[in-house]
């Protein structure tokens, strides 16, 4: 919980500086994910669909360039396969911020592109599925009581946007990557490397506080 504090502080501190100039955006996401782990010995896997969203902070302190702060609410998890046609599913859901450099182009019609870091805190999980299949092959479930609770990693992706005039409809696909091990490799029964990984698939709606100064 202290790694996260920090890191939101340092996102807010950032997200300070870029606010001296130019044009703020402020709105909501909502958003469809695809996640999985990397594990390591690798097993057969699928990904889980989730769903989440939040909230979305953007200043371009220049046209074309600036960062964009979220806090969101996400579904992760991942699925193992069994040989004998079961599966058993993790499903760990996080609140997640992301801070990435936003580059964008265009006027009414805008492409772009986000890439950055995260940071998440895991605040629920769950096991469905057969936890004892009848099998030889380990099965790797997250233990909240051992494993990590706390998340980071990279991420990126770019999108579509539209400005209506009172605001701004965009959709975006990204893809992060977690750094950080999902099970502790130290304890039984887990493998020796599992980061999380998601793909997203989301819409959101941004309103513009003030001005722009960003055309000088």
């Amino acid at each position: 919980m202290q790694g996260f504090k920090k890191l939101l502080i340092i996102f807010l501190l950032l997200g300070g500086v870029h606010y001296v100039k130019g044009q703020t955006w402020i709105g909501g996401s909502g958003f469809a994910s695809a996640s999985s782990s990397l594990i390591t010995p690798s097993v057969k896997s699928a990904q889980i669909i989730g769903a989440g969203g939040g909230l979305v902070f953007r200043h371009m302190s220049q046209k074309h360039f600036g960062i964009q702060l979220e806090l969101n609410y996400v579904q992760k998890g991942w699925q193992q396969n069994f040989n004998t046609g079961e599966n058993v599913q993790n499903h760990i859901d996080y609140l997640e911020l992301p801070m990435y450099s936003h580059i964008s182009f265009g006027n009414k019609f805008k492409i772009f592109v986000d890439l950055g870091v995260y940071g998440a805190m895991a605040i629920r999980n769950s096991v469905s599925g057969v936890t004892e299949p009848d099998t030889s092959t380990p099965v790797y479930l997250y233990d909240e009581s051992q494993d990590a609770k706390f998340d980071f990693g990279v991420g990126g992706g770019g999108g579509l946007g539209y400005d209506i005039g009172v605001g701004m409809i965009q959709v975006d696909v990204k893809y992060n990557v977690g750094l950080n091990y999902v099970m502790d490799r130290f304890r039984p029964n887990t493998p020796d490397r599992s980061y999380n990984t998601a793909f997203k698939l989301g819409i959101s709606y941004l309103i513009p506080l003030g001005k722009s100064s960003t055309d000088n």
